[in-house]
């Protein structure tokens, strides 16, 4: 699991890699070793890059993406509305109203790599699944959820956040290869937005969960961080069957 302990660590370089949150990246070390991912094996990447070279195949997983993210950030906004935690639900605010953008930026990077590959009424139709969240909108208010709850989703977050970003490097070259010169500038700026995002949302939940560990929920953490993990694992392996793989 070498190759992903040290995209973790690149990822986590601005806050001071896996060091700075050793008591979770033990756990989540443990169950990858336990059960190794998917996408840490190179066939997984071939298969990526083999598909991603279809033009067709790779427009509809970007349009996918973007209603993944649409959903995803009501999602979050949701979960959001049950955190009595100001910090975490502050940080679970911003995460859906990056996710709401994202939905946006990948319909974007569909204009800008494709031209010409949907419709202007098509484009509204897929600009309008984003959900549009601004950090002053207030979340729904709901009854505070148990901690064990919030931890859980928590993980699942951290183990998406860990794929899609490996996704997004597998994409990126792909992109790059096809998009015209004189839309690389655009196609650039969105990738960067997405990478720094990205790397966000995996920081504050890798911190927030290794905070979880030191203050008393460490066999849990480490117990959820398996069964989710290998349940991810069983549905990454679903989507490859179907020749689908999400980058968010």
């Amino acid at each position: 699991m070498k190759v992903l302990h040290e995209l973790l660590d690149r990822e986590l370089h601005d806050s001071g890699g896996v060091g700075a949150y050793p008591s979770y990246c033990q756990h989540l070390r443990a169950a990858f070793e336990d059960d190794p991912p998917p996408y840490s094996q190179a066939w997984y990447g071939d298969a990526f890059r083999n598909l991603s070279s279809n033009p067709f195949w790779l427009i509809q997983c970007l349009i996918s993406n973007a209603a993944k993210e649409a959903s995803g950030a009501l999602e979050l906004w949701q979960l959001a509305g049950g955190v009595a935690d100001d910090r975490i639900r502050s940080l679970l605010k911003q995460h859906a109203v990056d996710e709401s953008g994202h939905s946006v930026m990948y319909i974007s990077l569909v204009d800008t790599i494709f031209p010409d590959a949907v419709s202007k009424e098509q484009r509204r139709e897929l600009l309008a699944v984003s959900p549009r969240l601004k950090l002053d909108d207030e979340v729904p208010a709901s009854e505070p959820l148990e901690t064990d709850f919030i931890i859980d989703q928590v993980v699942q977050i951290n183990l998406g956040e860990f794929r899609t970003r490996l996704h997004q490097l597998l994409m990126e070259p792909v992109i790059r290869a096809i998009c015209s010169k004189e839309r690389s500038r655009k196609m650039d700026a969105i990738l960067r937005i997405l990478a720094r995002e990205e790397r966000n949302h995996l920081r504050y939940t890798t911190g927030l969960l290794n905070d979880w560990c030191e203050s008393g929920h460490s066999n849990y953490v480490g117990d959820l961080v398996r069964r989710r993990s290998s349940f991810f694992n069983r549905l990454t392996m679903a989507e490859v069957g179907e020749q689908r793989f999400a980058v968010s």
